[in-house]
């Protein structure tokens, strides 16, 4: 309590915190501290701390979560100007063969080829880059069949040896396909960290590239997204046109990053609801998958999430399987 992380707190010591704030409890912060000049209950009126939604924040903290909620909120609003059920189904024909139980990789990539917006979420050996390498070729013949130029596609991770595994494995995966050498070619292989695609500098907070110079990229795929902390990714999807594609790819299940922000963990929490009606109509006609919907009415942007749930690494009934799912349930 009171931001005394680690530190064991006697009965003493607590009731002599309590005396020092007069016995006030932090329900009544917000009526007490009314006035003060380091606390706000408008985000127009900017201070050190403010005051939203019953809870306390730091302004800055606020400030960045505001901007990714508006960022997605964005992002899902202009989810049905790529969507073209008959051409996209036809481009996964290229790719997948039919299955007779549904193919959560397929599925993952009608998604992002419909939306704008598509975070994919799997465990060790789901096949997460495989299913990004699979995409990228599928939204370049897209393109081809629409007569329309390749897409200017770039490939970051949080950290240098995450951008080297991913340009291993999405070069591994596109060789394994059987693709016309024109179309590999569309697809890119090198990847940089967010920092230098950014150029972001310990001597300056704001990035070369941001809402004034943005990147000129018809779509993003970002590795590792649960290693990103709340101002990177703020600060990444701030230097994102309007009409730049994304897609976050990673473990919901993985570890927070180490500084303060967990967005991949937090839009994980929704993949348990499902899929809208609509989108299920949608999924249904491109991947030949019926598709149950949600039986309650959903947040838009559950249509924009993925999750990959077979392991082609160990079975479920396996001992690190039963294992791995008892600490996810935190059993």
């Amino acid at each position: 309590p009171f931001g005394l992380q680690g530190k064991a707190l006697s009965r003493d010591y607590h009731q002599e915190i309590l005396q020092k704030i007069g016995y006030i409890s932090p329900l009544a912060w917000k009526n007490v501290l009314k006035e003060h000049i380091a606390f706000s209950q408008d985000p127009k009126q900017i201070a050190p701390m403010l005051f939203q939604h019953e809870r306390l924040y730091f302004y800055r903290y606020w400030q960045a979560e505001n901007r990714i909620a508006r960022y997605l909120q964005q992002a899902v609003t202009f989810s049905q100007k790529n969507a073209d059920t008959a051409l996209d189904k036809a481009v996964l024909s290229h790719f997948f063969t039919p299955q007779p139980q549904p193919d959560w990789q397929k599925i993952a990539v009608a998604t992002a080829l419909a939306r704008p917006f598509c975070l994919i979420s799997g465990g060790p050996g789901t096949g997460k880059t495989r299913t990004v390498a699979i995409l990228l070729a599928a939204l370049q013949l897209k393109q081809q069949k629409q007569n329309l130029p390749p897409l200017n596609i770039a490939l970051v991770a949080p950290t240098g040896k995450a951008a080297a595994r991913l340009k291993e494995s999405i070069s591994a995966n596109l060789f394994s396909l059987d693709l016309p050498l024109s179309l590999k070619q569309q697809v890119p292989t090198n990847a940089s960290t967010i920092h230098r695609l950014l150029g972001m500098h310990a001597q300056s907070d704001t990035p070369r590239h941001h809402q004034g110079n943005p990147l000129h990229l018809d779509l993003l795929v970002v590795d590792e997204a649960s290693m990103i902390d709340l101002f990177v990714m703020e600060k990444l999807l701030n230097a994102l046109k309007p009409s730049t594609r994304l897609i976050l790819l990673g473990d919901k299940d993985q570890l927070a990053s180490v500084e303060a922000g967990n967005m991949m963990g937090e839009l994980g929490e929704l993949l348990r609801l499902g899929y809208s009606g609509a989108h299920c109509a949608y999924l249904t006609d491109a991947t030949g998958y019926a598709i149950t919907p949600a039986s309650s009415q959903l947040p838009p942007i559950c249509d924009s999430l993925c999750h990959l749930r077979h392991s082609y690494r160990f079975d479920a009934n396996s001992g690190i399987g039963q294992l791995a799912m008892q600490i996810n349930n935190q059993q």
